[in-house]
């Protein structure tokens, strides 16, 4: 059953496609009706007509007349020539269509073979693939313009299937002649181009945009970068209805055109080839009476006043009565024999009511010997009666190319005399100035226009004056005219003085900076002036700041070098404001900021030299430099600070303990405090140090001789058992002498040691070899210094 509804189904499309088919294609005409009744347009002489080679006055199967019979939505021109590379009638109707033999004989089928234009478009990298079944139109033309133009659409089975492979059907127009010169044969161009570009139209140029599957989208890219673009002149033919084309793609109408030598001769030649194959055709149609050429004669109105011609639109190309005149010229091609053109005026205008001739008034005019254009001017009169349907009329009759009249005919209207108008602008100053521009133009009349300004102003008749400022408001009058001059209008303009008061600008006042680094907060108060304002800060440093009324500035002595005197480092910095109004208007201030210079703080304390001190030692700082207004901070690292004993006062109380005491005082000035503080690199050691903070350190060795002991029990237990005396062993020169009772001396050292009970020196006095009882001792430290004497008691005891 499946089988037999398929069978149906083809038969029907078969079959039924025949009964509903409405685009035709007659191939019975020979080829030169074909271009000379159907494709040329009027006055156009072709000779040497040719099709693949042969004689035109027969029929060929691969061309014929195409009919569009209202139908076609594909096509948008109803009729012209259908080139095929297959039967014409067949491939476009989809009727009866079989493969193609290959003609490479001329045996009678008249299907023609490798053409070599084709076979270069066909290989455009060097490839070499064969061109069968090729159509190929050519014939001569005399050209009596200076340009052709053609409208065809290019259509191939190849769409979609082969979009972007590696070979296309070849097409091509190409012209040859006189100023050609192109790559083809005989020097021809190729005029089958894509819109707007010297690309060729082919399958990989112009498509759908898509690559088919097996293509490469490299090949379409190669062949034409812009071919998804242009894909917008492509149309894809795959839903169209029986009785339309059959091609299954194809392009929009295009234009083929060419610039000529007039009255030379030229030769095209229009072809089409399957490229490889024999399978897949291709065709091209040429739209009906499309093959045209600028014509013959030429008759040109060109309105003139006072002998220069109207530019101004809407005025270009009608006559104004009591104002333009008219010159008619007449233009020939030089190949045309034709000496003698008849001339009839006609229209609704009437010759000595409407317009009269200034230098012409045969209705014969003859083109003198190798003159090809000639003027009439005519003077177009103004009859008081208004009159807008007014028309003149030329008709010019010659002899054509060909001995047959022909006949060009032009036109132009008359206008009645117009009223004008008139646009200004009233001007508000805002801005300083003694002189302002004011400006009138004239509108809808005819350029120039004339401009008198009433008050005598500098600069009469021009559209733009330059007046004086007021010193409230004034009008000023202008009186307009055009080129016709049918009337006079006045129109003012109004000038008003709106200029502010001057613009000002000052650097408020601010306090100048007690450090070195201090910060610096500077505004500026402005008023007057017009509009919003620029504002502009810079230094004697230049550095720019933000544009605003406030600044700080900051940051100028961070970092100061002594080597020996100071670098780097910013005494007086002078700061610059501008101001800037929407005006232009620029004021300026300046001010300098004074920085105080100091030298680097240094801290020191009196000299501790008193190394058996009986009560409490008094410090005292000695800082230098800096900003003055010191914060002090003690520290120690033995002994105690006296009762009450302020830690950030100028001075200290210390009991020393006995031994090394090491005290530290840091300053810092009043600048390192509010954090305006500056470092400084002294000499070549490249450390960095704080300007505004010292630290100095020293230490005192003291023996407490206020506490010496007078007991010692050398028993063994580790407890007095030798003569300790605090501190001693932080001198080298400590001397301590031992007698006993009857003064004998029986100890002594230089450099007594045992200054801490609970470390035994090697020389520490324990009374070994001597009895209990009472001995006397006398210290001598520092040559003098601390010299002290008193009785020392030996009890043993038992363990």
């Amino acid at each position: 059953m499946k089988l037999r509804l398929l069978l149906i189904s083809f038969i029907i499309v078969l079959f039924g496609y025949n009964a509903h088919s409405q685009v035709t294609v007659d191939n019975t005409l020979t080829v030169q009706q074909l271009v000379e009744e159907y494709f040329l347009g009027e006055g156009i002489f072709v000779s040497n007509i040719t099709f693949n080679g042969l004689p035109a006055d027969s029929a060929f199967i691969q061309i014929g007349l195409y009919e569009g019979n209202g139908s076609s939505n594909v096509i948008d021109f109803e009729s012209g020539l259908a080139m095929v590379t297959a039967d014409a009638a067949a491939q476009i109707t989809g009727e009866g269509l079989v493969a193609n033999p290959v003609d490479t004989d001329n045996s009678g089928n008249g299907y023609g073979n490798d053409d070599s234009d084709l076979v270069t478009i066909a290989n455009p990298s060097g490839t070499s693939f064969n061109v069968n079944d090729a159509a190929i139109l050519e014939f001569d033309f005399v050209v009596v313009g200076d340009s052709i133009t053609f409208k065809y659409v290019f259509a191939s089975d190849e769409y979609p299937s082969f979009t972007c492979s590696n070979y296309n059907d070849a097409f091509g127009f190409f012209l040859s002649g006189p100023d050609i010169s192109g790559p083809f044969e005989n020097g021809a161009i190729n005029l089958a181009l894509i819109p707007g570009s010297d690309t060729p139209v082919a399958i990989n140029t112009l498509n759908s945009g898509v690559s088919s599957s097996p293509g490469n989208e490299s090949n379409c890219a190669a062949a034409n970068p812009n071919w998804v673009e242009d894909s917008q002149y492509f149309v894809s033919n795959s839903g169209t209805p029986f009785g339309d084309v059959s091609f299954p793609g194809m392009t929009q109408t295009l234009t083929a055109a060419a610039n000529v030598i007039p009255c030379e001769t030229y030769h095209i030649k229009m072809a089409i080839g399957d490229v490889s194959d024999q399978g897949f055709n291709s065709g091209v149609f040429l739209e009906a009476g499309s093959f045209e050429l600028e014509g013959d004669i030429e008759v040109n109105l060109s309105p003139t006043i006072d002998g220069a011609p109207v530019t101004t639109p809407g005025f270009e190309n009608v006559l104004i009565p009591g104002c333009s005149t008219i010159d008619i010229s007449i233009t020939k091609p030089s190949c045309l024999p034709a000496d003698t053109a008849f001339i009839v005026y006609g229209g609704t205008a009437i010759q000595g009511e409407d317009y009269e001739f200034l230098n012409q008034e045969d209705s014969i005019t003859f083109f003198p010997p190798n003159i090809n254009a000639i003027t009439i001017q005519f003077d177009i009169l103004w009859d008081g009666v208004p009159d807008e349907n007014e028309v003149l009329e030329i008709y010019v009759i010659w002899v054509n190319l060909f001995g047959e009249l022909d006949t060009v005919t032009a036109s132009i209207p008359f206008i009645d005399p117009y009223s004008i108008s008139s646009e200004t602008e009233d001007v508000v100053v805002t801005c300083p100035a003694d002189q302002v521009q004011i400006a009138a133009q004239g509108l809808d009349g005819i350029e120039p226009y004339y401009y008198d300004w009433i008050d005598n102003l500098a600069g009469e008749d021009l559209t733009e004056v330059m007046v004086d400022v007021p010193p409230d408001s004034v009008y000023y009058l202008v009186g307009i005219s055009d080129q016709c001059a049918f009337e006079v209008i006045y129109d003012s303009v109004l000038v008003t003085n709106n200029i502010p008061p001057p613009l000002q600008a000052t650097i408020d006042g601010f306090t100048q900076p007690e450090c070195t680094n201090e910060p610096v907060g500077l505004h500026t108060s402005i008023q007057d002036g017009n509009g919003e304002y620029t504002i502009v800060w810079t230094d004697g440093n230049d550095n720019g700041y933000f544009p605003n009324e406030n600044i700080t500035v900051q940051n100028i002595n961070s970092t100061i070098v002594f080597n020996p005197d100071p670098i780097g480092y910013t005494e007086v910095l002078p700061v610059y404001l501008m101001v800037i109004d929407t005006c232009g208007t620029i004021v300026t201030d300046t001010i300098q900021i004074n920085y105080p210079f100091f030298e680097p703080l240094t801290a020191n304390f009196t000299p501790l030299t008193d190394n058996c001190p009986e009560e409490p030692v008094v410090i005292t700082s000695q800082p230098e430099f800096g900003a003055g207004d010191y914060f002090y901070a003690w520290e120690k690292t033995n002994g105690e600070f006296g009762v009450g004993a302020d830690l950030n006062a100028s001075f200290i109380h210390v009991v020393p303990a006995g031994g090394m005491n090491n005290y530290t005082l840091t300053v810092t000035d009043f600048c390192a405090r509010e954090g305006y503080s500056y470092n400084y690199v002294e000499g070549d050691s490249g450390d960095l140090f704080s300007g505004g903070l010292a630290v100095y350190e020293d230490s005192l060795r003291v023996i407490k001789l206020d506490k010496i002991m007078n007991i010692i029990t050398p028993n063994g237990d580790n407890r007095n058992d030798f003569f300790a005396i605090e501190g001693v062993e932080e001198f080298e020169d400590a001397r301590l002498e031992v007698y006993d009772r009857w003064g004998k001396l029986i100890f002594e050292t230089d450099n007594y040691m045992a200054g801490k009970p609970q470390i035994k020196t090697d020389n520490a006095f324990d009374a070994d070899g001597f009895g209990d009882g009472t001995y006397f001792y006398i210290i001598n430290v520092e040559s003098g210094e601390c010299v002290t004497s008193g009785t020392i008691e030996v009890l043993r005891g038992s363990n």
